[in-house]
């Protein structure tokens, strides 16, 4: 476990969590909750993205090309979601994110119906801005200086990526339901940028143990 770039040891941790009030310490077990889904759930999803990788090397053809694609980004949204679910459970914690940050991660806005009463309503953003946002403030919660590289080739990839995933998903001309040789290199890079991605961030690194920290600093 780090924060800040430092090693925190299961002593310094549980030394933490004595610190903290009863309801701080429910959310803090909370949060571990939601961390461990999200392990277990990052789990199936990276081992259907492998199987279906493995399929199409053993066995080729258009339809296992299209698999390991939907595949990939099932994995990129599950990885998403349980992050913005861990992400919710911290932000009840006073402080730590903000109102407008709730917000988008519950994907929605606030907005006055025809009696001038507030509802909220979905909003949707585009994926890879989802992304970094989710991102950012993970690693923000987390105490990290960890930040999606966008200059490379990985994240270029990943949109190129995209554009295949929505030429299957809503399909238009034929002819986008087939990925080239090409394209499938452009995938194989995206994957490979997206399991960097979740195992330097997501798995490495514990939003609970962030916020017990923080939440001790602000104790003592």
């Amino acid at each position: 476990m780090k924060y800040e770039g430092k090693e925190v040891s299961d002593e310094v941790l549980a030394e933490a969590l004595e610190s903290l009030s009863e309801a701080q310490q429910d959310l803090i077990g909370r949060i571990q909750e939601a961390e461990k889904e999200f392990t277990e759930v990052y789990g199936v999803l990276l081992a259907d993205t492998k199987e279906a990788a493995r399929l199409y090397s053993e066995l080729g053809g258009q339809f296992y090309e299209r698999s390991v694609l939907r595949a990939l980004f099932v994995l990129v949204e599950g990885t998403v979601n349980c992050a913005r679910h861990v992400l919710l459970t911290a932000a009840d914690a006073p402080g730590l994110i903000s109102s407008a940050e709730v917000a988008l991660l519950r994907q929605e806005f606030n907005d006055l119906n025809d009696k001038g009463h507030v509802v909220s309503r979905p909003h949707y953003q585009k994926l890879r801005r989802t992304m970094l946002f989710v991102s950012r403030l993970y690693a923000d919660l987390c105490g990290s200086d960890f930040e999606i590289d966008k200059g490379g080739t990985g994240w270029e990839s990943f949109l190129q990526a995209i554009q295949f995933r929505n030429g299957i998903t809503h399909p238009g001309p034929a002819r986008k339901l087939e990925l080239d040789k090409n394209d499938h290199e452009i995938v194989v890079r995206a994957m490979a940028f997206i399991w960097d991605v979740s195992q330097r961030l997501f798995i490495d690194h514990f939003v609970s143990v962030g916020v017990a920290l923080r939440l001790q600093h602000k104790t003592s």
